[in-house]
């Protein structure tokens, strides 16, 4: 995968950011304190795989990025694209069509992702 199609998917992903808030408004929760923002980014992941992969490690990296996120103070809709976005990147890093997360800068606490 290249940067022009990692575009592509952000393009893609921008286009049905409507129908993927519907998606994470009726997404159960995994766990009891996923958000809107965990599932916007379960719901991105599912572009690429399947749910039932998402393990722990990558909600702990989705819920350390969007602690991050709160603190920029974003706005809600970006807050959620760009969960949307990390989500749908870990889906792809799932089945290997990305071979490293490169956004991360300390991998350390996230070897199992």
């Amino acid at each position: 995968m290249n940067e022009s199609d990692i575009y592509d998917e952000y393009e893609r992903l921008w286009n049905s950011y409507d129908a993927c808030c519907q998606s994470a408004e009726s997404l159960r929760p995994m766990r009891p304190h996923d958000d809107e923002f965990v599932r916007m980014a379960i719901v991105g992941f599912s572009f690429h795989e399947k749910i039932e992969r998402l393990r722990d490690s990558h909600l702990r990296f989705v819920r350390d990025y969007h602690d991050e996120c709160d603190q920029l103070g974003d706005s809600t809709k970006a807050r959620k694209f760009s969960l949307l976005a990390l989500g749908a990147l870990l889906g792809m890093h799932c089945q290997q069509v990305l071979t490293t997360v490169s956004i991360v800068s300390d991998t350390s606490s996230y070897r199992d992702l």
